[in-house]
Protein backbone atom coordinates (compact mmCIF):
# COMPACT_ATOMS: atom_id res chain seq x y z
CA UNK A 1 0.00 0.00 0.00
CA UNK A 2 2.88 2.32 0.89
CA UNK A 3 4.45 1.71 -2.52
CA UNK A 4 1.17 2.46 -4.32
CA UNK A 5 0.92 5.76 -2.45
CA UNK A 6 4.48 6.65 -3.41
CA UNK A 7 3.78 5.81 -7.04
CA UNK A 8 0.66 8.02 -6.98
CA UNK A 9 2.61 10.93 -5.50
CA UNK A 10 5.33 10.48 -8.12
CA UNK A 11 2.74 10.44 -10.91
CA UNK A 12 1.14 13.65 -9.67
CA UNK A 13 4.52 15.36 -9.40
CA UNK A 14 5.45 14.33 -12.94
CA UNK A 15 2.08 15.55 -14.20
CA UNK A 16 2.47 18.89 -12.39
CA UNK A 17 5.97 19.38 -13.78
CA UNK A 18 4.77 18.61 -17.31
CA UNK A 19 2.01 21.20 -17.02
CA UNK A 20 4.47 23.78 -15.66
CA UNK A 21 6.79 23.18 -18.62
CA UNK A 22 3.90 23.76 -21.01
CA UNK A 23 2.87 26.99 -19.28
CA UNK A 24 6.44 28.28 -19.40
CA UNK A 25 6.14 28.26 -23.19
CA UNK A 26 3.61 31.10 -22.87
CA UNK A 27 4.24 34.74 -22.05
CA UNK A 28 2.83 35.90 -18.70
CA UNK A 29 0.32 38.70 -19.20
CA UNK A 30 -0.98 39.70 -15.73
CA UNK A 31 1.07 42.50 -14.14
CA UNK A 32 1.38 42.40 -10.34
CA UNK A 33 3.45 45.59 -9.99
CA UNK A 34 0.38 47.84 -9.63
CA UNK A 35 -1.20 46.82 -6.33
CA UNK A 36 -3.97 49.44 -6.40
CA UNK A 37 -5.32 48.12 -9.69
CA UNK A 38 -6.40 44.92 -7.96
CA UNK A 39 -8.73 46.80 -5.60
CA UNK A 40 -12.32 47.67 -6.55
CA UNK A 41 -15.09 48.91 -4.26
CA UNK A 42 -18.56 49.78 -5.51
CA UNK A 43 -22.10 49.94 -4.15
CA UNK A 44 -22.46 46.33 -5.36
CA UNK A 45 -19.43 44.78 -3.69
CA UNK A 46 -15.70 44.73 -3.28
CA UNK A 47 -12.64 42.94 -4.68
CA UNK A 48 -9.50 43.21 -2.63
CA UNK A 49 -6.22 41.46 -2.00
CA UNK A 50 -6.18 39.89 1.44
CA UNK A 51 -2.57 38.79 1.07
CA UNK A 52 -0.43 40.65 -1.47
CA UNK A 53 2.89 39.11 -2.49
CA UNK A 54 3.53 40.99 -5.76
CA UNK A 55 3.16 37.78 -7.74
CA UNK A 56 0.69 34.97 -8.48
CA UNK A 57 0.60 33.96 -4.81
CA UNK A 58 -1.50 37.04 -4.00
CA UNK A 59 -4.82 35.99 -2.45
CA UNK A 60 -7.94 37.92 -3.48
CA UNK A 61 -11.37 37.99 -1.94
CA UNK A 62 -14.44 39.08 -3.88
CA UNK A 63 -17.86 39.70 -2.39
CA UNK A 64 -20.98 40.77 -4.27
CA UNK A 65 -23.35 42.24 -1.70
CA UNK A 66 -26.03 43.57 -4.06
CA UNK A 67 -26.75 42.11 -7.49
CA UNK A 68 -26.67 45.01 -9.97
CA UNK A 69 -29.15 45.45 -12.78
CA UNK A 70 -26.45 44.56 -15.30
CA UNK A 71 -23.60 42.16 -14.63
CA UNK A 72 -21.03 44.64 -15.96
CA UNK A 73 -21.94 47.19 -13.27
CA UNK A 74 -19.48 45.34 -11.01
CA UNK A 75 -16.40 44.82 -13.17
CA UNK A 76 -12.67 44.82 -12.56
CA UNK A 77 -10.02 45.42 -15.20
CA UNK A 78 -7.08 43.17 -14.35
CA UNK A 79 -3.72 44.96 -14.70
CA UNK A 80 -1.80 43.46 -17.61
CA UNK A 81 1.42 44.09 -19.47
CA UNK A 82 1.12 46.03 -22.73
CA UNK A 83 1.15 43.44 -25.48
CA UNK A 84 -0.04 43.43 -29.08
CA UNK A 85 -1.42 40.12 -30.30
CA UNK A 86 -2.43 38.48 -33.57
CA UNK A 87 -5.63 36.76 -34.63
CA UNK A 88 -5.67 33.07 -33.73
CA UNK A 89 -3.37 33.25 -30.73
CA UNK A 90 -4.29 31.31 -27.59
CA UNK A 91 -4.59 32.84 -24.14
CA UNK A 92 -4.81 30.46 -21.19
CA UNK A 93 -6.19 31.94 -18.00
CA UNK A 94 -5.16 30.01 -14.88
CA UNK A 95 -6.29 30.56 -11.31
CA UNK A 96 -7.15 28.72 -8.13
CA UNK A 97 -10.41 29.52 -6.32
CA UNK A 98 -13.12 28.38 -3.96
CA UNK A 99 -16.65 29.53 -3.16
CA UNK A 100 -17.25 30.83 0.35
CA UNK A 101 -20.98 31.39 -0.10
CA UNK A 102 -23.40 31.98 -2.97
CA UNK A 103 -27.12 32.53 -3.48
CA UNK A 104 -26.97 30.92 -6.92
CA UNK A 105 -28.94 27.66 -7.17
CA UNK A 106 -25.89 25.43 -7.45
CA UNK A 107 -24.23 27.11 -4.48
CA UNK A 108 -21.26 28.08 -6.66
CA UNK A 109 -19.92 31.60 -7.09
CA UNK A 110 -19.30 32.74 -10.66
CA UNK A 111 -16.90 34.92 -12.61
CA UNK A 112 -17.47 36.17 -16.15
CA UNK A 113 -14.07 36.58 -17.81
CA UNK A 114 -13.78 38.84 -20.85
CA UNK A 115 -10.90 39.27 -23.27
CA UNK A 116 -11.51 42.70 -24.77
CA UNK A 117 -10.25 43.08 -28.32
CA UNK A 118 -11.48 46.62 -28.97
CA UNK A 119 -11.92 49.85 -27.01
CA UNK A 120 -14.65 51.15 -29.32
CA UNK A 121 -17.28 52.41 -26.88
CA UNK A 122 -20.14 51.81 -29.33
CA UNK A 123 -19.44 48.45 -30.95
CA UNK A 124 -16.33 47.13 -29.25
CA UNK A 125 -18.32 44.66 -27.16
CA UNK A 126 -19.05 42.67 -30.32
CA UNK A 127 -15.40 41.65 -30.42
CA UNK A 128 -15.31 40.44 -26.82
CA UNK A 129 -14.34 36.84 -26.18
CA UNK A 130 -16.06 35.59 -23.03
CA UNK A 131 -16.22 32.64 -20.65
CA UNK A 132 -18.03 32.10 -17.35
CA UNK A 133 -16.48 30.00 -14.60
CA UNK A 134 -18.42 28.44 -11.73
CA UNK A 135 -16.34 27.89 -8.61
CA UNK A 136 -16.36 24.80 -6.42
CA UNK A 137 -16.67 25.05 -2.65
CA UNK A 138 -13.26 23.43 -2.38
CA UNK A 139 -10.02 24.89 -3.70
CA UNK A 140 -9.64 23.93 -7.36
CA UNK A 141 -7.38 25.06 -10.18
CA UNK A 142 -9.19 26.38 -13.24
CA UNK A 143 -7.96 26.76 -16.81
CA UNK A 144 -9.90 28.98 -19.20
CA UNK A 145 -8.69 29.03 -22.84
CA UNK A 146 -9.43 31.84 -25.28
CA UNK A 147 -8.57 32.27 -28.95
CA UNK A 148 -8.31 35.76 -30.37
CA UNK A 149 -10.54 36.50 -33.35
CA UNK A 150 -8.72 39.56 -34.67
CA UNK A 151 -5.38 41.33 -34.55
CA UNK A 152 -5.32 43.47 -31.38
CA UNK A 153 -3.23 46.50 -30.59
CA UNK A 154 -1.71 46.84 -27.13
CA UNK A 155 -4.12 49.74 -26.47
CA UNK A 156 -7.17 47.58 -27.21
CA UNK A 157 -6.06 44.35 -25.52
CA UNK A 158 -7.31 43.88 -21.94
CA UNK A 159 -8.62 41.35 -19.42
CA UNK A 160 -11.79 42.02 -17.40
CA UNK A 161 -13.64 40.05 -14.73
CA UNK A 162 -17.33 40.77 -14.21
CA UNK A 163 -18.82 39.99 -10.81
CA UNK A 164 -22.39 41.28 -10.94
CA UNK A 165 -24.05 37.98 -10.01
CA UNK A 166 -26.45 37.27 -7.13
CA UNK A 167 -24.88 37.63 -3.67
CA UNK A 168 -21.69 35.62 -3.52
CA UNK A 169 -18.25 35.49 -1.95
CA UNK A 170 -15.15 33.67 -3.12
CA UNK A 171 -11.38 33.56 -2.74
CA UNK A 172 -8.87 33.31 -5.56
CA UNK A 173 -5.12 33.00 -5.95
CA UNK A 174 -2.50 31.94 -8.52
CA UNK A 175 -4.14 34.20 -11.11
CA UNK A 176 -2.15 34.39 -14.34
CA UNK A 177 -2.78 34.54 -18.08
CA UNK A 178 -0.39 32.96 -20.57
CA UNK A 179 -0.16 34.08 -24.19
CA UNK A 180 0.87 31.42 -26.72
CA UNK A 181 1.81 31.79 -30.40
CA UNK A 182 -0.80 31.07 -33.08
CA UNK A 183 0.82 27.77 -34.08
CA UNK A 184 0.89 26.40 -30.54
CA UNK A 185 -0.66 22.94 -30.10
CA UNK A 186 -3.59 23.79 -27.81
CA UNK A 187 -4.26 20.12 -27.10
CA UNK A 188 -1.23 20.23 -24.80
CA UNK A 189 -2.79 22.82 -22.51
CA UNK A 190 -4.14 21.72 -19.13
CA UNK A 191 -7.92 21.62 -18.84
CA UNK A 192 -10.50 22.13 -16.13
CA UNK A 193 -12.88 19.29 -15.52
CA UNK A 194 -16.26 20.77 -16.43
CA UNK A 195 -19.25 19.92 -14.29
CA UNK A 196 -22.87 20.98 -14.02
CA UNK A 197 -25.58 20.24 -11.50
CA UNK A 198 -27.61 17.22 -12.58
CA UNK A 199 -25.03 15.61 -14.85
CA UNK A 200 -24.94 12.49 -12.68
CA UNK A 201 -26.44 9.41 -14.32
CA UNK A 202 -28.67 8.81 -11.30
CA UNK A 203 -29.83 12.44 -11.03
CA UNK A 204 -33.51 12.55 -10.09
CA UNK A 205 -34.52 14.78 -13.00
CA UNK A 206 -33.67 12.04 -15.52
CA UNK A 207 -36.33 9.59 -14.35
CA UNK A 208 -38.89 12.38 -14.14
CA UNK A 209 -38.05 13.47 -17.69
CA UNK A 210 -38.36 9.91 -19.03
CA UNK A 211 -41.79 9.64 -17.42
CA UNK A 212 -42.91 12.92 -19.00
CA UNK A 213 -41.64 11.81 -22.41
CA UNK A 214 -43.63 8.59 -22.10
CA UNK A 215 -46.71 10.55 -21.13
CA UNK A 216 -46.45 13.56 -23.47
CA UNK A 217 -44.69 12.31 -26.59
CA UNK A 218 -46.21 8.86 -27.07
CA UNK A 219 -49.66 7.41 -27.50
CA UNK A 220 -51.52 4.14 -27.98
CA UNK A 221 -52.80 3.11 -31.39
CA UNK A 222 -54.45 0.23 -33.20
CA UNK A 223 -54.24 -0.75 -36.85
CA UNK A 224 -56.90 -3.02 -38.33
CA UNK A 225 -56.04 -4.59 -41.68
CA UNK A 226 -58.83 -5.78 -43.96
CA UNK A 227 -59.28 -7.06 -47.45
CA UNK A 228 -62.66 -5.58 -48.19
CA UNK A 229 -64.78 -6.69 -45.26
CA UNK A 230 -62.55 -9.67 -44.41
CA UNK A 231 -59.98 -9.18 -41.64
CA UNK A 232 -56.41 -10.16 -42.49
CA UNK A 233 -55.52 -12.69 -39.82
CA UNK A 234 -52.17 -13.96 -38.55
CA UNK A 235 -49.98 -11.83 -40.82
CA UNK A 236 -46.73 -10.11 -39.82
CA UNK A 237 -46.70 -6.31 -39.81
CA UNK A 238 -43.65 -4.05 -39.54
CA UNK A 239 -44.27 -0.46 -38.48
CA UNK A 240 -41.65 2.23 -38.11
CA UNK A 241 -41.62 5.92 -37.20
CA UNK A 242 -40.22 7.92 -40.12
CA UNK A 243 -40.82 11.51 -39.02
CA UNK A 244 -41.52 12.88 -35.57
CA UNK A 245 -44.51 15.10 -34.99
CA UNK A 246 -42.23 17.14 -32.71
CA UNK A 247 -40.06 19.55 -34.69
CA UNK A 248 -36.34 18.79 -34.66
CA UNK A 249 -34.39 21.14 -36.88
CA UNK A 250 -31.47 23.40 -37.57
CA UNK A 251 -30.44 26.59 -39.32
CA UNK A 252 -29.36 26.21 -42.93
CA UNK A 253 -28.67 28.55 -45.85
CA UNK A 254 -30.64 28.64 -49.09
CA UNK A 255 -27.40 28.11 -51.04
CA UNK A 256 -26.88 24.76 -49.32
CA UNK A 257 -30.41 23.63 -50.10
CA UNK A 258 -30.29 24.59 -53.79
CA UNK A 259 -26.67 24.02 -54.83
CA UNK A 260 -25.05 21.67 -52.30
CA UNK A 261 -26.87 18.31 -52.57
CA UNK A 262 -24.57 16.54 -50.11
CA UNK A 263 -25.37 19.11 -47.45
CA UNK A 264 -29.09 18.87 -48.10
CA UNK A 265 -29.01 15.07 -48.17
CA UNK A 266 -27.54 14.86 -44.67
CA UNK A 267 -29.73 17.69 -43.40
CA UNK A 268 -32.95 16.10 -44.64
CA UNK A 269 -32.11 12.76 -43.01
CA UNK A 270 -31.59 14.42 -39.63
CA UNK A 271 -34.29 17.10 -39.40
CA UNK A 272 -37.95 17.80 -40.18
CA UNK A 273 -37.83 21.61 -39.90
CA UNK A 274 -35.43 24.22 -41.26
CA UNK A 275 -34.80 27.85 -40.45
CA UNK A 276 -32.68 30.14 -42.59
CA UNK A 277 -29.92 32.00 -40.77
CA UNK A 278 -30.08 35.20 -42.83
CA UNK A 279 -31.93 34.56 -46.10
CA UNK A 280 -35.30 35.89 -44.93
CA UNK A 281 -33.93 38.95 -43.17
CA UNK A 282 -34.57 42.33 -44.75
CA UNK A 283 -30.99 42.97 -45.91
CA UNK A 284 -30.84 39.71 -47.85
CA UNK A 285 -34.41 39.88 -49.13
CA UNK A 286 -33.85 43.17 -50.98
CA UNK A 287 -31.39 41.38 -53.31
CA UNK A 288 -33.65 40.00 -56.07
CA UNK A 289 -31.18 37.34 -57.24
CA UNK A 290 -30.77 36.01 -53.73
CA UNK A 291 -34.52 36.22 -53.21
CA UNK A 292 -35.13 33.89 -56.16
CA UNK A 293 -32.77 31.32 -54.64
CA UNK A 294 -34.47 31.59 -51.26
CA UNK A 295 -37.90 30.98 -52.78
CA UNK A 296 -36.49 27.99 -54.68
CA UNK A 297 -34.99 26.63 -51.46
CA UNK A 298 -38.32 26.98 -49.65
CA UNK A 299 -40.05 24.98 -52.39
CA UNK A 300 -37.40 22.24 -52.19
CA UNK A 301 -37.77 21.99 -48.43
CA UNK A 302 -41.57 21.88 -48.61
CA UNK A 303 -41.44 19.25 -51.37
CA UNK A 304 -39.25 17.07 -49.13
CA UNK A 305 -41.65 17.32 -46.19
CA UNK A 306 -39.46 19.74 -44.22
CA UNK A 307 -41.24 22.64 -42.58
CA UNK A 308 -39.73 26.10 -42.93
CA UNK A 309 -39.58 28.56 -40.04
CA UNK A 310 -39.31 32.19 -41.10
CA UNK A 311 -36.66 34.32 -39.38
CA UNK A 312 -37.29 37.27 -38.92
CA UNK A 313 -39.79 39.99 -39.86
CA UNK A 314 -38.94 42.82 -37.44
CA UNK A 315 -35.47 42.99 -35.89
CA UNK A 316 -35.74 46.58 -34.66
CA UNK A 317 -32.06 47.57 -34.43
CA UNK A 318 -30.48 49.76 -37.13
CA UNK A 319 -27.56 47.39 -37.65
CA UNK A 320 -29.97 44.66 -38.75
CA UNK A 321 -31.97 46.87 -41.10
CA UNK A 322 -31.35 48.46 -44.49
CA UNK A 323 -29.70 51.85 -44.70
CA UNK A 324 -33.03 53.50 -45.51
CA UNK A 325 -34.20 53.01 -41.94
CA UNK A 326 -31.37 55.00 -40.40
CA UNK A 327 -31.65 57.62 -43.14
CA UNK A 328 -35.25 58.18 -42.02
CA UNK A 329 -34.65 58.06 -38.26
CA UNK A 330 -36.40 61.42 -37.89
CA UNK A 331 -39.45 60.35 -39.88
CA UNK A 332 -41.64 57.93 -37.85
CA UNK A 333 -44.22 57.55 -40.61
CA UNK A 334 -41.55 56.56 -43.13
CA UNK A 335 -40.08 54.07 -40.66
CA UNK A 336 -43.50 52.46 -40.22
CA UNK A 337 -44.01 52.38 -43.99
CA UNK A 338 -40.63 50.73 -44.60
CA UNK A 339 -41.31 48.07 -42.00
CA UNK A 340 -44.81 47.42 -43.32
CA UNK A 341 -43.63 47.19 -46.93
CA UNK A 342 -41.03 44.54 -46.17
CA UNK A 343 -43.42 42.54 -44.00
CA UNK A 344 -46.19 42.61 -46.59
CA UNK A 345 -43.88 41.72 -49.47
CA UNK A 346 -42.18 38.76 -47.84
CA UNK A 347 -45.26 37.27 -46.14
CA UNK A 348 -47.32 37.43 -49.33
CA UNK A 349 -44.55 35.88 -51.47
CA UNK A 350 -44.08 33.02 -49.00
CA UNK A 351 -47.72 32.55 -48.00
CA UNK A 352 -48.62 28.92 -47.41
CA UNK A 353 -44.96 27.88 -47.46
CA UNK A 354 -43.80 29.10 -44.04
CA UNK A 355 -45.11 27.11 -41.08
CA UNK A 356 -44.26 29.77 -38.49
CA UNK A 357 -42.53 33.14 -38.28
CA UNK A 358 -40.23 34.79 -35.78
CA UNK A 359 -42.27 37.95 -36.12
CA UNK A 360 -39.84 39.93 -33.98
CA UNK A 361 -36.38 39.23 -32.63
CA UNK A 362 -34.30 40.38 -29.65
CA UNK A 363 -36.37 43.37 -28.61
CA UNK A 364 -34.71 43.60 -25.20
CA UNK A 365 -31.61 45.20 -26.69
CA UNK A 366 -32.91 46.39 -30.07
CA UNK A 367 -35.33 49.30 -29.68
CA UNK A 368 -34.44 51.78 -32.43
CA UNK A 369 -37.76 51.46 -34.24
CA UNK A 370 -39.77 51.65 -31.03
CA UNK A 371 -37.94 54.82 -29.98
CA UNK A 372 -38.45 56.50 -33.34
CA UNK A 373 -42.15 55.67 -33.54
CA UNK A 374 -42.69 56.46 -29.87
CA UNK A 375 -44.07 53.13 -28.64
CA UNK A 376 -44.19 49.36 -29.12
CA UNK A 377 -47.05 49.77 -31.62
CA UNK A 378 -44.75 48.89 -34.52
CA UNK A 379 -44.20 45.50 -32.85
CA UNK A 380 -47.91 45.01 -32.16
CA UNK A 381 -48.69 45.86 -35.79
CA UNK A 382 -46.23 43.28 -37.06
CA UNK A 383 -48.11 40.51 -35.25
CA UNK A 384 -51.50 41.81 -36.34
CA UNK A 385 -50.50 42.21 -39.98
CA UNK A 386 -48.73 38.86 -40.18
CA UNK A 387 -51.87 37.17 -38.88
CA UNK A 388 -53.97 38.98 -41.49
CA UNK A 389 -51.64 38.24 -44.39
CA UNK A 390 -51.02 34.56 -43.61
CA UNK A 391 -53.35 33.31 -40.87
CA UNK A 392 -52.06 29.72 -41.17
CA UNK A 393 -48.49 30.67 -40.26
CA UNK A 394 -47.96 30.67 -36.52
CA UNK A 395 -46.40 33.76 -34.96
CA UNK A 396 -43.45 33.53 -32.55
CA UNK A 397 -41.39 36.03 -30.61
CA UNK A 398 -37.68 35.30 -30.14
CA UNK A 399 -35.18 36.34 -27.44
CA UNK A 400 -31.75 35.43 -26.08
CA UNK A 401 -30.40 35.28 -22.52
CA UNK A 402 -33.44 33.59 -20.98
CA UNK A 403 -32.01 30.11 -20.37
CA UNK A 404 -28.28 30.60 -20.99
CA UNK A 405 -25.63 31.85 -18.50
CA UNK A 406 -26.82 29.45 -15.84
CA UNK A 407 -30.41 30.69 -16.18
CA UNK A 408 -29.91 33.29 -13.45
CA UNK A 409 -30.95 36.48 -15.30
CA UNK A 410 -34.27 36.79 -13.51
CA UNK A 411 -34.68 40.42 -14.54
CA UNK A 412 -34.61 39.58 -18.23
CA UNK A 413 -36.86 36.59 -17.69
CA UNK A 414 -39.35 38.86 -15.94
CA UNK A 415 -39.15 41.40 -18.76
CA UNK A 416 -39.71 38.76 -21.46
CA UNK A 417 -42.63 37.18 -19.62
CA UNK A 418 -44.36 40.54 -19.17
CA UNK A 419 -43.48 41.73 -22.67
CA UNK A 420 -45.23 38.73 -24.21
CA UNK A 421 -48.30 39.48 -22.11
CA UNK A 422 -48.14 43.10 -23.25
CA UNK A 423 -48.04 42.15 -26.92
CA UNK A 424 -50.93 39.73 -26.46
CA UNK A 425 -52.99 42.41 -24.70
CA UNK A 426 -52.49 44.78 -27.64
CA UNK A 427 -52.96 42.29 -30.47
CA UNK A 428 -55.90 40.16 -29.35
CA UNK A 429 -53.55 37.28 -28.42
CA UNK A 430 -51.58 37.22 -31.68
CA UNK A 431 -48.53 35.53 -30.14
CA UNK A 432 -48.63 31.78 -30.80
CA UNK A 433 -45.18 30.82 -29.61
CA UNK A 434 -42.24 31.80 -27.44
CA UNK A 435 -38.74 31.48 -28.85
CA UNK A 436 -36.07 30.88 -26.22
CA UNK A 437 -32.64 31.09 -27.80
CA UNK A 438 -30.22 28.78 -26.02
CA UNK A 439 -26.69 29.91 -26.77
CA UNK A 440 -24.88 28.05 -24.02
CA UNK A 441 -21.52 29.36 -22.79
CA UNK A 442 -19.20 27.73 -20.31
CA UNK A 443 -21.71 28.30 -17.51
CA UNK A 444 -23.91 25.29 -18.26
CA UNK A 445 -27.50 25.82 -17.13
CA UNK A 446 -28.54 22.79 -15.06
CA UNK A 447 -31.38 20.73 -16.58
CA UNK A 448 -33.47 21.38 -13.47
CA UNK A 449 -33.12 25.13 -14.05
CA UNK A 450 -33.96 24.70 -17.73
CA UNK A 451 -37.15 22.89 -16.74
CA UNK A 452 -38.05 25.48 -14.11
CA UNK A 453 -37.74 28.32 -16.65
CA UNK A 454 -39.82 26.35 -19.17
CA UNK A 455 -42.44 25.75 -16.47
CA UNK A 456 -42.75 29.47 -15.86
CA UNK A 457 -43.17 30.42 -19.53
CA UNK A 458 -45.57 27.52 -20.05
CA UNK A 459 -48.07 29.38 -17.85
CA UNK A 460 -48.54 31.77 -20.79
CA UNK A 461 -50.24 28.85 -22.59
CA UNK A 462 -48.19 29.06 -25.78
CA UNK A 463 -45.85 26.81 -27.69
CA UNK A 464 -42.20 27.11 -26.69
CA UNK A 465 -39.36 26.87 -29.18
CA UNK A 466 -35.77 26.12 -28.21
CA UNK A 467 -34.87 28.29 -31.15
CA UNK A 468 -31.08 28.63 -31.42
CA UNK A 469 -29.15 25.97 -29.51
CA UNK A 470 -25.36 26.34 -29.56
CA UNK A 471 -22.48 25.54 -27.20
CA UNK A 472 -19.28 27.50 -26.68
CA UNK A 473 -17.49 24.68 -24.85
CA UNK A 474 -15.21 22.75 -27.17
CA UNK A 475 -14.63 19.67 -24.97
CA UNK A 476 -16.23 16.86 -27.01
CA UNK A 477 -17.35 14.80 -24.02
CA UNK A 478 -19.15 17.71 -22.39
CA UNK A 479 -20.65 18.85 -25.71
CA UNK A 480 -22.16 15.42 -26.23
CA UNK A 481 -23.37 14.91 -22.70
CA UNK A 482 -24.86 18.35 -22.20
CA UNK A 483 -26.55 18.32 -25.62
CA UNK A 484 -28.21 15.03 -24.71
CA UNK A 485 -29.29 16.31 -21.29
CA UNK A 486 -30.61 19.65 -22.57
CA UNK A 487 -32.43 17.95 -25.44
CA UNK A 488 -33.97 15.38 -23.09
CA UNK A 489 -35.16 18.06 -20.69
CA UNK A 490 -36.68 20.13 -23.51
CA UNK A 491 -38.33 17.16 -25.25
CA UNK A 492 -39.85 16.06 -21.95
CA UNK A 493 -41.58 19.39 -21.39
CA UNK A 494 -45.15 19.34 -22.76
CA UNK A 495 -45.09 23.00 -23.88
CA UNK A 496 -41.94 22.70 -26.00
CA UNK A 497 -42.86 22.22 -29.66
CA UNK A 498 -39.48 22.36 -31.36
CA UNK A 499 -35.74 22.17 -30.84
CA UNK A 500 -33.54 24.00 -33.34
CA UNK A 501 -29.75 23.98 -33.57
CA UNK A 502 -28.33 27.24 -34.91
CA UNK A 503 -26.39 25.40 -37.60
CA UNK A 504 -25.41 21.80 -38.25
CA UNK A 505 -22.15 21.81 -40.28
CA UNK A 506 -19.04 22.41 -38.17
CA UNK A 507 -17.00 24.42 -40.73
CA UNK A 508 -19.87 26.93 -40.98
CA UNK A 509 -21.24 26.82 -37.43
CA UNK A 510 -18.72 25.28 -35.01
CA UNK A 511 -20.86 26.07 -31.97
CA UNK A 512 -23.68 23.95 -33.39
CA UNK A 513 -21.69 21.47 -35.41
CA UNK A 514 -23.43 18.12 -35.71
CA UNK A 515 -21.38 17.08 -38.75
CA UNK A 516 -17.65 17.39 -39.41
CA UNK A 517 -16.27 18.69 -42.70
CA UNK A 518 -16.59 15.20 -44.21
CA UNK A 519 -20.05 14.63 -42.67
CA UNK A 520 -19.06 12.39 -39.82
CA UNK A 521 -21.13 12.89 -36.68
CA UNK A 522 -19.53 15.05 -34.00
CA UNK A 523 -20.11 14.44 -30.28
CA UNK A 524 -23.06 16.83 -30.46
CA UNK A 525 -24.37 15.13 -33.59
CA UNK A 526 -24.00 11.67 -32.05
CA UNK A 527 -25.94 12.76 -28.97
CA UNK A 528 -28.76 14.10 -31.15
CA UNK A 529 -28.84 11.07 -33.46
CA UNK A 530 -28.79 8.53 -30.65
CA UNK A 531 -31.82 10.14 -29.05
CA UNK A 532 -33.98 11.29 -31.97
CA UNK A 533 -33.23 8.51 -34.45
CA UNK A 534 -32.60 5.62 -32.08
CA UNK A 535 -33.98 5.92 -28.55
CA UNK A 536 -37.00 7.99 -29.58
CA UNK A 537 -37.77 6.08 -32.78
CA UNK A 538 -40.54 3.50 -32.56
CA UNK A 539 -40.11 0.22 -34.44
CA UNK A 540 -42.65 -2.56 -33.97
CA UNK A 541 -43.08 -6.05 -35.42
CA UNK A 542 -46.50 -7.54 -34.70
CA UNK A 543 -48.85 -10.24 -35.96
CA UNK A 544 -52.50 -9.45 -36.71
CA UNK A 545 -55.05 -11.13 -34.44
CA UNK A 546 -58.37 -12.76 -35.32
CA UNK A 547 -59.85 -9.32 -36.05
CA UNK A 548 -56.94 -8.31 -38.28
CA UNK A 549 -55.74 -5.93 -35.61
CA UNK A 550 -52.42 -4.99 -34.03
CA UNK A 551 -52.00 -2.68 -31.06
CA UNK A 552 -48.99 -0.62 -30.07
CA UNK A 553 -47.65 2.48 -28.42
CA UNK A 554 -45.22 4.85 -30.04
CA UNK A 555 -43.93 8.36 -30.49
CA UNK A 556 -46.28 10.73 -32.27
CA UNK A 557 -45.48 11.20 -35.93
CA UNK A 558 -45.64 9.67 -39.39
CA UNK A 559 -45.09 5.93 -39.77
CA UNK A 560 -44.61 3.50 -42.60
CA UNK A 561 -46.09 0.01 -42.43
CA UNK A 562 -45.28 -3.16 -44.38
CA UNK A 563 -47.45 -6.25 -44.62
CA UNK A 564 -47.20 -9.32 -46.85
CA UNK A 565 -50.53 -10.75 -47.97
CA UNK A 566 -51.21 -13.39 -50.61
CA UNK A 567 -47.73 -13.08 -52.07
CA UNK A 568 -47.76 -9.30 -52.32
CA UNK A 569 -46.15 -6.69 -50.08
CA UNK A 570 -48.34 -3.76 -49.10
CA UNK A 571 -46.87 -0.51 -47.77
CA UNK A 572 -48.30 2.78 -46.68
CA UNK A 573 -47.99 5.83 -44.45
CA UNK A 574 -50.06 6.55 -41.36
CA UNK A 575 -50.10 9.34 -38.82
CA UNK A 576 -50.20 8.77 -35.07
CA UNK A 577 -51.01 12.09 -33.41
CA UNK A 578 -51.74 13.45 -29.98
CA UNK A 579 -54.97 15.10 -31.06
CA UNK A 580 -56.14 12.51 -33.60
CA UNK A 581 -58.08 9.25 -33.62
CA UNK A 582 -55.36 6.64 -33.59
CA UNK A 583 -57.61 3.64 -34.19
CA UNK A 584 -57.00 3.22 -37.91
CA UNK A 585 -58.52 0.82 -40.42
CA UNK A 586 -56.46 -0.05 -43.51
CA UNK A 587 -58.26 -1.76 -46.40
CA UNK A 588 -55.86 -3.50 -48.78
CA UNK A 589 -58.53 -4.10 -51.39
CA UNK A 590 -57.76 -2.06 -54.47
CA UNK A 591 -54.22 -1.17 -53.33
Amino acid sequence: MKHLFQILILFLLVQANAQEEILQQGEKWVDYTNQKAFYKSTEFGVLQATTFTSDENTVFQSETTIQPKFIWNFSVKIPTKEVAIKKGQTILLQFKAKTMHSQIETGEARILWIIKQSTDSNNGYKFNVEATTSLSKEWQTYYVPFTTTKDISKEDFSLVMQLGFPKQKFEMTNLQAYIFPADFDTSLLPKTKIKYFGMEEDAAWRKEAENRIEQNRKGNFTLTFKNGNVPIVNEKVAIQLEKHEFSFGAAINAEEVVNEPEHFNYFSKMFNVAVFENDLKIKRWQNNKKKEKVLEAIDILNKNGIKVKGHTLVWPGFRYLTQKFEENKNNPKKIQALSDAFLKDIVIQTKGKISHWDVTNENYTNKDLQKITGSNQIIYDAFIKTRALDPEAERFINEYGIISSGGIDKEKQDWYYNYIKEIDANTNNAVDGIGIQSHIGSDLTPPTTVLAILDRFATLNKKISISEFTMDITDATIRGKYTADFLTAAFSHPSVSEFLFWGYYTPNNPKAGLFTKDFKLTAMGTAFYNLVHNKWKTKLFEVTNSEGKIAGRGFYGFYTYKLNFEGKQYTGVIHIGKETNNNLVIDLKGK
